[in-house]
């Protein structure tokens, strides 16, 4: 499913717009490559490795891997990817069946050559940590080589001693079988974000998710941002990449939707076409006037919104839809939720046209809207917050 989204709309002077929606993926995803012992020292520890195991994939998220060798092996034993949080007890299961007991002495070197190998095949995105469960009683740890040691993790199984154990210390770092502990040696790694914008217009802003028009640089992603939002004004239609960098190496995503503008938008979408018209509502002025004119005294008006199928319905008392709660004297159709204003009212000229928006906190009674006599002026006032 694409992380990005583009919508088509335009503005009330001509200009194009395009609104931008980018979810960021900014985690990198994390292998956890496991080399298990089942050897005969360690024949008693099924279970132990069990709750490894378990513990391991309740640490995952979803895009993290695990791939799992014997002990000794230089081909893995079973991997898994998890794509959904439900899936960790199945995914857990499958890599403790995949394990076989081994009756010989434990030896390290092609495993760990494999891993290591395994290791440096990292994609752009993602990082590896390994990861040695053993009871410690490994013939050849100095196979293991020093310059790894902070990224191989060493969970031991039962309690019996082992000469190999000193050396393993210096070679690998000591991890219980915890979620925290396991968390910690994880770790979590993020990836800066930047967007190429593909595009050249008048101007690009960025927005927040409540459709607020915001100042700063639109086309690189704070390090706290979840989303990026960006407005383009004018121009040809963007065609974006968003750009992640970490590690000394960087990858794009390009894979976006795109639409039109629908009447069911997210109302954070119409108020930011709203905010860059000026942060007024497109009244329809046409149907103002016939408010002011008092007949008949209870008009009947459709629902602007193309989409909604509603009757016409009076507005003497009510000035929204009744089905999709459009504002019916508006032309965009904008929202109860979106309005930006409780009470308005216009002044009435003396050729029947109307001045601009006013805010106000004058009374219309028990109707949504009145024709009054105020400050030597006639004016039609509309309450927007009547249900």
């Amino acid at each position: 499913m694409p992380a990005g989204y583009l919508w088509r709309a335009q503005l009330r002077n001509g200009s194009s717009l395009w609104l931008l929606e980018w979810a960021l993926r900014r985690r990198l995803r994390r292998r956890v490559l496991v080399a298990a012992d089942t050897s005969d020292s360690c024949a008693g520890e099924s279970e132990s490795r069990r709750l490894f195991f378990a513990t391991l994939m309740d640490v995952l998220d979803p895009g993290d891997s695990c791939v799992v060798w014997i002990l000794g092996g230089h081909e893995p034993a079973h991997e898994v990817l998890l794509t959904r949080p439900q899936d960790r007890r199945q995914l857990a299961q499958e890599l403790s069946a995949a394990l076989t007991d081994v009756r010989c002495g434990t030896w390290i070197a092609d495993t760990a050559r494999a891993m290591l190998a395994r290791a440096q095949q990292t994609s752009p995105g993602e990082y590896s940590r390994l990861l040695l469960v053993s009871d410690g009683e490994v013939f050849d740890v100095e196979a293991l080589p020093n310059v790894v040691a902070t990224q191989v993790g060493f969970v031991r199984l039962g309690n019996l001693p082992s000469s190999q154990l000193e050396v393993l210390k210096k070679r690998t770092t000591e991890v219980a079988s915890t979620p925290q502990a396991l968390r910690d040696f994880l770790g979590v790694s993020w990836a800066d974000a930047t967007l190429d914008p593909g595009w050249t217009g008048e101007r690009a802003i960025p927005f927040t998710a409540d459709g607020a028009l915001t100042a700063g640089e639109p086309f690189v992603a704070a390090p706290d941002l979840d989303v990026l939002r960006v407005a383009f004004v004018g121009g040809a239609a963007p065609q974006p990449a968003l750009v992640y960098r970490a590690g000394g190496s960087s990858w794009s995503d390009t894979t976006f939707a795109e639409g039109p503008l629908a009447d069911d938008a997210p109302p954070h979408l119409r108020a930011v076409l709203r905010n860059l018209n000026g942060g007024t509502i497109d009244w329809d002025w046409e149907r103002l006037c016939t408010l002011t004119r008092g007949a008949p005294q209870n008009p009947l008006f459709n629902c602007p919104r193309p989409k909604c199928h509603a009757p016409a319905s009076p507005v003497r008392r009510r000035l929204f839809c009744g089905v999709c709660e459009a504002l019916v004297v508006s032309r965009d159709g904008v929202r109860r939720s979106e309005l930006p204003c409780d009470i308005v009212r216009f002044q009435i000229l003396t050729d029947g046209s109307l001045g601009p928006q006013q805010s106000c906190d004058c009374d219309t009674g028990d109707d949504a809207f009145a024709v009054i006599e105020q400050e030597g002026h006639r004016w039609l006032v509309l309450d927007l917050i009547r249900n």
